[in-house]
């Protein structure tokens, strides 16, 4: 489960991702593990951010999930892109 959202964040290493956007890409139920997870290992940064409600007054805060670069070459060994054969974390 960790491996496929390091892949899906590797996909497009200049995009930033909120947890819902993730978790429907993935196809799973929950994402927060795995982004913790990624985040140890300095494979995945965290940015928050206040984001103002559609038609509201009212904003909340809200982590952007980016690819590092350790991340993306993290994602090319485990898929062959990069050598060798890498670790799968949790």
């Amino acid at each position: 489960m960790t491996a496929s959202v390091l892949r899906i964040l590797a996909e497009d290493p200049d995009r930033e991702w909120t947890r819902v956007q993730l978790k429907m890409r993935a196809g799973l139920k929950d994402v927060s593990h795995s982004l913790g997870r990624l985040e140890s290992l300095g494979w995945v940064s965290v940015e928050k951010r206040r984001v103002l409600l559609p038609g509201s007054d009212r904003s909340l805060i809200t982590n952007f999930y980016r690819v590092t670069g350790e991340g993306v070459a993290e994602a090319k060994e485990r898929t062959g892109d990069g050598g060798g054969g890498g670790t799968e974390p949790g």
